[in-house]
């Protein structure tokens, strides 16, 4: 697999939550600081695959909500199951669903789109989407680290706009939680 040099990777780590006054849900607030960051910096698009399945304060919430509807169709979102999810209006939201292996659990496909919503790989990249899951190599932790240039969300401020500019960067955990 040859990486993309178009795409960085954001995550959410322990060292990210252990500086707010709770883990989870991820704060809203931080969440919009990073976008509107790397925004600025010019990223190209950016996925939040970030679980939105329950409100944090009313001023946090509203601020990502003004935040993710000022990006328009830079900002992608992840769906959550469906019952469990925050959508807000306006945002474009994509199918982030991974099928795991029954044997072993292990994730070797993922949804190209489902229930006529696009996946988020396909609503990330533009290109062209069908129904059902498409079979892919899951690097490991290390191997994805390896392909992608990743960096920590509350360091990204302090990064240089060249590293984001014109790039896909995908935001996500990378919690000791299952997602």
């Amino acid at each position: 697999m040859t990486p993309s040099p178009d795409i960085v990777v954001v995550t959410v780590s322990e060292d990210t939550v252990k500086r707010f006054a709770y883990r989870s849900p991820v704060d809203r607030a931080f969440l919009a600081d990073v976008v509107d960051d790397l925004l600025a910096k010019g990223a190209k698009r950016i996925a939040l695959d970030i679980l939105f399945d329950q409100p944090t304060t009313p001023d946090k919430d509203a601020r990502l909500a003004r935040t993710l509807i000022t990006a328009g169709n830079r900002v992608v979102i992840a769906d959550a199951p469906e019952g469990r999810r925050l959508i807000y209006d306006g945002v474009p939201v994509a199918r982030a669903n991974l099928v795991k292996d029954a044997w072993d659990g292990t994730v070797r496909r993922i949804y190209t789109g489902q229930g006529g919503a696009p996946g988020l790989a396909v609503a990330v990249s533009g290109g062209p989407g069908a129904d059902g899951p498409v079979l892919i190599y899951p690097p490991s932790d290390t191997a994805l680290r390896a392909l992608f240039p990743t960096f920590e969300a509350h360091s990204a401020s302090r990064l240089p706009a060249g590293w984001f500019s014109g790039k896909t960067v995908l935001v996500g955990a990378e919690l000791d939680q299952t997602d």
